[in-house]
């Protein structure tokens, strides 16, 4: 979506990429994978893929040769041909992780007691104390 709403090209594939499927990253400093091996294994469920990229961006990863991941380093934008959620892609919790903090910048702070405390302290602070 990234890619077609920026201008770039996506294609129908002859064939689909389905299942796990060993991916290459290109740039060895890229943020995303960063803490990753250069060659991983992730999972695909695609028929398409990236035959042009959209100004600006730059490819992070290929499989055999089709788009993996792309990246516009100085807009924070990325984007990926897989499925980094599943335990199908081996460094998925990784590559979440450094999109979190080290891409968007957001901080390790939330606990699911925080937020029960502040959705408590809204309701209180919205309806009042009713006992």
């Amino acid at each position: 979506l990234i890619v077609k709403e920026l201008g770039g090209k996506v294609e129908k594939l002859d064939t689909r990429e389905d299942g796990p499927i060993e991916i290459s990253g290109d740039k060895s400093d890229s943020v995303l994978f960063e803490g990753t091996p250069a060659k991983q294994i992730v999972l695909m469920t695609h028929g398409d893929t990236v035959t042009e990229l959209p100004q600006g961006f730059e490819m992070e990863a290929t499989s055999d040769g089709l788009t993996a991941a792309i990246a516009n380093v100085s807009k924070k934008m990325y984007g990926v041909q897989f499925h980094p959620e599943t335990d199908l892609t081996v460094h998925g919790s990784q590559l979440i992780s450094n999109f979190l903090f080290k891409i968007a910048g957001l901080e390790a702070n939330y606990t699911l007691d925080c937020r029960h405390q502040t959705a408590l302290q809204e309701i209180r602070d919205t309806v009042g104390d009713r006992d």
